[in-house]
């Protein structure tokens, strides 16, 4: 799937508009351009004005994961201790990459859904191993949870210690992360996460201390953090800079900024108490323990029992939604909803619980599937056998596949050869399909014949104005009658499916006959569309 319709992965995020529009940009040589030097400098302190530091902040032509290399390869040296806090994926993992640069590597760990609350162990810790570094990350974006770092920060300049290595890739951007108050000397970033850029970049806040200690190593590699302490004042780098790169990093922040940098953080702290209040509402239990910190970036919730990843994935999928699985230990076993950046939208967080409901309902259904946890009455699920309906689950899907399809329509007002409906009303037709049949259904006569009007399909449209009638809307409208035309036929008993309707003219049709009829239309003027659509 190469494009996304309900995007919900934990980074790429979907770039900003305006990144985007930066690659389109023919730009000349970075490395003889003094324009480039000023883009750098301005990104720079964009950057550092969303961390509100007075540190240096360097940036890499990179994905994250060079930021967290080239911070340990520029500032250790084997033999060298380092303490890693290990709450989840990463943060064991940083302690691993340590040691493998030979490092001397002691961990302070905990559970994988906890975070860090008492820092008596790591005081400990740092009393009897006189570390170098401690390393920490502060959202464990496998796990959906955010590390408090300010205690940490204090205790570590309070007894000492050289530096304090961050991984804040998942949260700058979306929450607060703040080196010179926290006392972090390496604080990493990533562009693809809150900053809604590519993954092509990332950047490092570098302390005063740490600046000292990345002379004494003297590390000069692709990934070294050295050269970049006079690289504008030399327009010497160690290699070419990428001129769109930094230009989309920086139109990243600036989007963050232009918002304002408090309200970014309370829209993503608003979608991301929603996210787990419903999670929780539809029945879905969330990975991270009760009193740890969640991430205002990330949920994380656990795979249904009774399924497998895979087909959980593949069924999330066919429904337009995708998410992030997990890794390690907990790989299969938790997935993750990914809204930050673009993504910490309120309507596109509510279609990804909206395919998570009607999933979990569609399970639920006809099993055992999470028995004795709290959950609707099963009439309220339009997609539930109830005493032998006409309901059938490729009816939900044809809707679905409906809604994406106009969802991601480029042009609503597109028409065939610029005659017949436009894309907007051939919905606006569907939506009178659906009004009219709901009706319908609503007046039948049990084991009788009710008589219904027929209506001038051309005349509704045209009186109804719908091409001047806003499409979102519009579609909101369609969508949300849709499902309650299928809570309805899920209500028909099956002794009242062989009443019979007469539209106009028309001989009698009962309802068992009515209803797929009803979907055909619909799948009809899906393909009438998706001609007009594609051209």
């Amino acid at each position: 799937m190469k494009t996304y319709p309900i995007a919900m992965v934990p980074g790429p995020v979907r770039a900003h508009p305006a990144v985007l529009e930066a690659y389109r940009v023919d730009y000349g040589s970075a490395d003889l351009e003094t324009e480039y030097l000023e883009l750098y400098t301005r990104t720079e302190a964009n950057l550092k004005a969303i961390l509100k530091t007075r540190q240096s902040v360097v940036v890499f032509l990179g994905e994250g994961m060079m930021a967290l290399w080239g911070a340990l390869k520029s500032t250790l040296l084997p033999g060298d201790r380092v303490l890693a806090v290990g709450t989840g994926v990463y943060g064991y993992g940083i302690g691993e990459m340590a040691a493998a640069l030979g490092a001397e590597v002691r961990t302070v760990g905990l559970p994988y859904n906890e975070t860090l609350a008492d820092l008596s162990p790591v005081e400990k810790a740092i009393a009897g191993f006189n570390p170098k570094m401690i390393t920490v990350v502060h959202c464990e974006t496998p796990s959906g949870t955010l590390n408090p770092i300010d205690g940490l920060g204090r205790l570590k300049q309070a007894m000492g210690v050289p530096l304090l290595y961050v991984d804040a890739v998942s949260s700058i951007g979306g929450a607060p992360v703040l080196p010179d108050d926290w006392h972090i000397d390496l604080c990493l970033g990533g562009a693809q996460k809150c900053l809604s850029a590519l993954p092509d970049t990332c950047f490092i806040a570098v302390s005063p201390a740490a600046w000292e200690i990345v002379d004494q190593v003297n590390y000069t590699g692709y990934d070294a953090i050295k050269p970049f302490k006079t690289a504008v004042e030399r327009h010497y780098f160690p290699y070419t800079p990428g001129w769109q790169a930094t230009a989309g990093l920086n139109a990243g922040a600036e989007a963050i900024l232009n918002e304002g940098l408090e309200t970014c953080f309370r829209r993503h702290a608003a979608v991301a108490a929603f996210c787990r209040r419903r999670l929780v509402e539809i029945g879905y239990t969330l990975f991270p323990a009760p009193g740890a910190v969640p991430a205002a970036t990330v949920t994380a919730a656990n795979v249904p029992e009774g399924i497998a990843w895979p087909e959980f994935d593949r069924r999330l999928r066919a429904r337009g939604l995708v998410v992030g699985g997990s890794y390690g230990p907990i790989a299969g076993k938790v997935f993750r909803l990914g809204h930050m950046g673009t993504q910490a939208d309120m309507g596109l967080v509510n279609q990804a619980l909206e395919v998570l409901e009607n999933e979990l309902a569609m399970r639920s259904a006809g099993s055992t599937f999470f028995a004795g946890k709290p959950r609707r009455p099963i009439s309220s699920y339009p997609d539930v056998y109830q005493g032998g309906p006409m309901v059938n689950s490729d009816y939900r899907r044809t809707v679905e596949r409906v809604y994406q399809m106009f969802r991601t329509c480029p042009d609503s007002g597109a028409r065939e050869q610029g005659e017949g409906w436009s894309v907007k009303e051939i919905l606006g037709h569907l939506v009178d399909s659906v009004s009219n049949n709901h009706q319908r259904l609503c007046r039948y006569i049990p084991k009788g014949q009710f008589a219904y009007p027929a209506y001038d399909q051309e005349q509704c449209v045209r009186r109804a104005g719908y091409q001047a009638f806003d499409f979102d809307t519009l579609l909101a409208l369609w969508h949300s009658y849709n499902q309650l035309f299928l809570h309805l036929i899920a209500s028909i008993p099956e002794a009242d499916l062989d009443a019979k309707i007469s539209i106009g003219d028309k001989p009698p049709v009962a309802l068992r006959e009515l209803i797929p009829d009803y979907f055909a239309h619909m799948e009809n003027h899906e393909r009438q569309a998706r001609h007009i659509i594609s051209g």
